[in-house]
């Protein structure tokens, strides 16, 4: 997860992605308005930050160049074409955002707070987990959660599904406990070797490292 979203953008949609950033900045240069502040604050933090996870600031921000783009007097802003697509093109993005953003979000948000308060998170992990766009941070809670309620072949599942979104110590490190409570020593010996890659400091993948390859073979 880089801490900057031109990076982000340059690995995800390499340079045709980050000409069509660069195009759509430049038109919006062009255009004055009140709303400047607002875009020059979110693009600097954007050089800084992950500012795309934040879905109200990424929605707030679309919404500023629509309005900026609306009042402008750009030939090309001006034209009919231009004029009939923008606002449905901007409102297909907020609908884009809560669909495939905030409602998942929320869901996730609902099963955190049910299983911090005591209550029967499962089924609201696997619907957060199991939407219309998946979470890799929703698999992972909700595998955690399948691990703490003993559905150890659920969790391990859960946990691969984490890692297509994923790449950290902790996702392996449970992988392998789960595998070492199944006896299979193939898989756990294979899960700690990435998690002592990515994890080389941690104590608890050290020792289970040096426990699992000086374990007899069964």
């Amino acid at each position: 997860q880089p801490h900057s979203e031109v990076v982000r953008v340059l690995a995800e949609s390499g340079l045709a992605g980050i000409l069509l950033w660069v195009w759509m900045v430049g038109r919006l240069v062009s255009v004055r308005g009140p709303q400047w502040g607002v875009l020059a604050a979110y693009g600097f933090f954007a050089l800084l930050n992950g500012v795309f996870d934040s879905a109200p600031h990424t929605l707030v921000a679309f919404l500023m160049a629509a309005m900026m783009t609306s009042a402008a007097r750009d030939p090309f802003w001006d034209s009919r074409s231009a004029s009939n697509v923008l606002p449905l093109a901007a409102l297909a993005v907020c609908l884009v955002e809560v669909w495939a953003v905030i409602t998942p979000s929320v869901r996730l948000t609902a099963a955190e707070d049910a299983e911090l308060g005591g209550q029967t998170s499962l089924v609201l992990y696997e619907r957060a987990a199991g939407g219309h766009w998946p979470s890799a941070r929703a698999s992972k809670e909700y595998a955690d959660a399948l691990a703490a309620a003993g559905k150890n072949l659920d969790a391990y599942a859960e946990f691969q599904n984490a890692l297509r979104g994923l790449d950290t110590g902790d996702i392996y490190l449970a992988l392998a406990t789960i595998a070492v409570d199944e006896d299979d020593l193939p898989s756990a010996r294979l899960w700690i070797d990435q998690c002592v890659k990515r994890w080389p400091h941690n104590a608890e993948a050290r020792e289970m490292f040096f426990l699992l390859y000086h374990r007899a073979p069964t």
